[in-house]
C-alpha cells in the first residue's frame, strides 16, 4: 500500500480527464503499460491490461476514488463480468 496522497492538482486533472473521455473510452498509461476502461456510467474505472501489482495503479486508486470513482481490478472484482454488464 502507497503512502502518497492525491493533491488538489492530481484531483483536478483526473476530474478534466475525466470530463475529455467519453464513457467507455480506454485510457492507456504508457509508464507501466496499464490500460483501463472508463465507465463513467457507473463510475468505474476498469482494469482491462496490466498489472494491479504496481505503484502507479494504486495512485489511481486513491485519486479516483477521491472523486467517487471505483478501481476495478483482478484482486476487487471479475473485470470480464463487469466489463460485459457495463
Amino acid at each position: 500500500m502507497t503512502k502518497w496522497k492525491p493533491s488538489q492538482t492530481d484531483i483536478a486533472w483526473v476530474s478534466n480527464l475525466l470530463r475529455v473521455l467519453t464513457d467507455n473510452a480506454v485510457w492507456g498509461i504508457p509508464g507501466n503499460g496499464n490500460v483501463y476502461r472508463l465507465s463513467k456510467s457507473r463510475k468505474r474505472l476498469i482494469l482491462i491490461k496490466g498489472t494491479a501489482d504496481d505503484e502507479t495503479h494504486e495512485r489511481n486508486k486513491l485519486v479516483f476514488g477521491s472523486i467517487g470513482y471505483d478501481v476495478i481490478d483482478s484482486d476487487t472484482q471479475d473485470v470480464e463480468t463487469d466489463l460485459l454488464t457495463s
